[in-house]
């Protein structure tokens, strides 16, 4: 009787020392699962700084672009317009000369 409540006691403490090696063993995997959601949300971060650096540069380069083309666009208005006024008259008068001919 004591030899089989030895070996009841013998595997209740190897169960035990599963039982402690396996919790231990959890920590374990706890800790690295904790570390690597630590690691994702690093990289989400560097990577949601560097579109919005991004986002930041494109849109100042595309101002710079649009008052490019605004200036452009600008001088283009004005050497149009000083062309316009200077033959203006010359120009209706070949239109209408063209009018009148084509009768």
């Amino acid at each position: 009787m004591k030899k089989i409540l030895q070996i009841a006691l013998d595997a209740e403490q190897k169960a035990q020392n599963i039982i402690a090696q396996a919790q231990i063993e959890k920590e374990r995997c706890d800790k690295n699962i904790a570390q690597t959601y630590t690691i994702k949300d690093k990289y989400l971060e560097k990577a949601k700084q560097s579109v919005a650096e991004f986002e930041q540069q494109e849109n100042s380069n595309t101002q710079k672009v649009l008052e490019s083309l605004d200036k452009e666009l600008s001088c283009s208005m004005e050497n149009l317009e000083s062309r316009f006024e200077a033959s203006a008259d010359e120009w209706v008068d070949t239109m209408y000369r063209g009018i009148i001919d084509m009768q």
